[in-house]
């Protein structure tokens, strides 16, 4: 007898860059990074690295 089971992963993505910023101090810089005043490398540039975990795995008959 065959059944078919549902797979459902759960994943937590951390993605991280280092960018240079001027600014008066490094808190004065994170958070002109954090209002959006400095831009951000595009979301497929190279300078991004990622990191993934698995969070949880459940199976259910389906």
């Amino acid at each position: 007898m065959t059944h078919v089971i549902k797979v459902v992963q759960v994943y937590r993505l951390e993605r991280e860059t280092v960018i240079e910023v001027e600014a008066s101090s490094a808190y004065d810089a994170a958070e002109l990074v954090g209002i959006g005043e400095v831009a951000l490398p595009s979301y497929d540039d190279p300078a991004w690295s990622e990191a993934r975990t698995l969070e949880s795995e459940n199976c259910f008959p389906s």
